[in-house]
């Protein structure tokens, strides 16, 4: 369910399902997912040594924003593909932002959601320091061909509780 707002993105309901997770650890139920599209996992480590109360399973990308050799593409698998644009080197982060921006924001008026929800998950390679300093950089070394940065705005999560013993599917539907 969508509803447009007066700043031009929507805001969403989230639909919302728990089950028991007796039997199951976020790596089981990650493999689980994995053929249905989980694409992230996020476990969380307290003190160092112990379980966090929260790990994360993303899922079913929104959009996703790359910069490979200078260029940012934004794909948006519900309207149409994907759209590349050069890379503004002085606002490096202009596309992450900008695509966040965009994302719907989610009802929740009893503030129960997630704290991960709505928001982006990724990476920043260690070469985008080129963008911020001006430090020599080495030859790259083998070919790994990974991009500069890449970000998913993830659809769906799971979200394994470990105090409660559950996980909690949170997920939006596609626009209308």
């Amino acid at each position: 369910m969508t509803k447009p707002t007066t700043t031009g993105t929507s805001t969403v309901v989230p639909l919302r399902v728990r089950v028991p997770a007796d039997l199951e650890t976020p790596v089981s139920v990650f493999l689980k997912l994995k053929p249905l599209g989980a694409t992230f996992l996020f476990e969380s480590v307290e003190r160092g040594i112990q379980a966090g109360r929260y790990s994360f399973i993303g899922m079913a990308p929104r959009s996703t924003v790359v910069l490979r050799d200078g260029a940012v593409t934004t794909t948006r698998p519900d309207n149409g593909g994907a759209r590349t644009r050069p890379l503004d080197p002085t606002d490096p982060f202009a596309a992450v932002r900008d695509e966040l921006a965009l994302q719907p924001r989610c009802e929740d008026p009893d503030k129960s959601l997630p704290a991960a929800f709505g928001g982006a998950v990724g990476y920043v390679g260690y070469d985008m320091v080129r963008y911020f300093e001006q430090v020599p950089l080495p030859e790259q070394a083998g070919d790994a061909d990974l991009p500069d940065f890449q970000f998913m705005f993830p659809r769906t999560l799971a979200v394994f509780d470990h105090v409660r013993n559950e996980i909690e599917f949170v997920t939006t539907a596609a626009p209308d």
